[in-house]
């Protein structure tokens, strides 16, 4: 799924973070924590602003248990921000080091 086309809209948790939604990006990679190995990065097309910094990249994981992205169908996520200081990531990640600004929605679109 490396490279596949994404599109990422607001769901739910943070109403601030509204705004700066829906935006369409690439998964770059797909990452482990301790206990999970369905993280994914994701390199956006157009930046989201939040609190001061633009980023550039987000970290996000279905948040309904047994429906994965790859599925082709919308799926519930977990967004975080992922700087660019933080960049290149390395395994296991630790999500709870990351920004958690929403639960969007996400869906796998044509290249």
């Amino acid at each position: 799924m490396q490279n596949q086309a994404i599109e990422i809209l607001y769901f739910d948790q943070n109403d601030r973070f509204k705004d700066q939604l829906p935006r369409t990006g690439e998964l770059a990679e797909r990452l482990a924590s301790s206990n999970v190995d369905d993280w994914y990065l994701v390199k956006l097309s157009q930046s989201v602003h939040w609190e001061a910094q633009d980023y550039w990249h987000l970290l996000i994981r279905s948040r309904w248990q047994g429906k994965e992205l790859s599925s082709g169908e919308p799926v519930s996520i977990f967004i975080l921000l992922v700087s660019a200081e933080r960049l290149p990531l390395s395994e296991p990640i630790n999500p709870e080091s990351f920004p958690h600004v929403a639960w969007g929605m996400a869906k796998l679109t044509a290249v």
